[in-house]
């Protein structure tokens, strides 16, 4: 939608620092992409863009919380399936490394043995 230029009146508006930031990074993103829009032209887009009396943006709003929802669904799902695989693994790890200490333990039992039993059997370090 266009703006008209003529008869511009300046307004001064409290805005959140949110708001700011998110004005600065659409500012940046056109600017990125070889446009030359400023601040207040994207202002000055969203007021003509607004239509509060328009029904279907209460529509798509909703749609939109529905796919939100349901994606939500499918990520919360594939997390906790993601959880039982990792535990699923960390348990296999940590039996695994519950055995190899049990090795080392009786490796060094028998080392131990060796050297207090006087044999033909040299053992070095």
């Amino acid at each position: 939608m266009q703006t008209a230029q003529t008869n511009l009146i300046r307004k001064q508006f409290l805005i959140s620092e949110s708001q700011i930031k998110k004005l600065d990074r659409l500012v940046k993103s056109t600017k990125v992409q070889g446009g030359k829009t400023s601040a207040a032209k994207i202002v000055k887009n969203a007021i003509d863009a607004y239509n509060p009396d328009d029904a279907t943006d209460d529509l798509e709003a909703s749609e939109l919380i529905g796919l939100v929802h349901t994606r939500l669904q499918e990520a919360i799902k594939a997390t906790k399936k993601a959880n039982r695989v990792v535990a699923a693994g960390l348990k296999k790890l940590s039996e695994r490394t519950i055995a190899i200490d049990k090795r080392v333990v009786r490796l060094e039992t028998l080392v131990e043995v060796a050297r207090s039993q006087p044999s033909n059997l040299a053992i070095t370090e």
